[in-house]
């Protein structure tokens, strides 16, 4: 049966996802990529995917359970950026709602980096103010390579307690 199934496979205390983390988190000195992040989708929704809002309220809960990883869509609005579910009927919020609720909440369950993972749909200009929000409100927590030979290998985390990093695409399919 599919209960049998998850019971003896999946919930298995040696399978990944079940087990006990084996994580010293007084070290935490090995470069960024050695560890598995906790990360969540669409971390703006206060509830379904097609008409429920994107709030901070939904941010702020991820960050204190602990997430360093959140995903925010970012479309053209009207009076800015604004972060919602394309395509449906979400309530969108402001992208410097989003932005300030991160700065404010990143580092209250742990002191180890957040990562914003951008799933980008603004036009450049937009991004452009984007840039600027995430400057003026992330100040000296916004953390970027000093040069190209930075951009080797990462810090461990350790070395980027209280730190954000945004994770966004070079090229987007909107440039084209």
């Amino acid at each position: 049966s599919a209960e049998r199934i998850l019971r003896e496979l999946v919930l298995r205390k040696d399978n990944f996802p079940a087990a006990a983390s084996s994580v010293d988190e007084a070290g935490m000195d090995e470069e960024m990529c050695n560890y598995f992040i906790n990360s969540s989708h669409n971390t703006y929704l206060i509830g379904d995917q097609l008409f429920s809002s994107a709030t901070s309220e939904a941010i702020a809960k991820a960050l204190n359970s602990g997430c360093r990883v959140i995903e925010l869509d970012v479309y053209d609005g009207k009076d800015g950026p604004i972060v919602t579910h394309g395509g449906t009927a979400v309530r969108p919020m402001l992208f410097k709602d989003a932005i300030q609720c991160i700065n404010d909440n990143g580092h209250n369950a742990s002191e180890y980096p957040v990562i914003v993972t951008l799933e980008n749909h603004a036009s450049k200009e937009t991004r452009a103010v984007m840039a600027n929000i995430m400057r003026s409100i992330f100040k000296e927590k916004l953390w970027a390579p000093a040069s190209d030979a930075d951009r080797t290998s990462w810090p461990s985390p350790a070395a980027l307690k209280g730190r954000i990093i945004i994770r966004d695409k070079v090229k987007h399919k909107q440039d084209n």
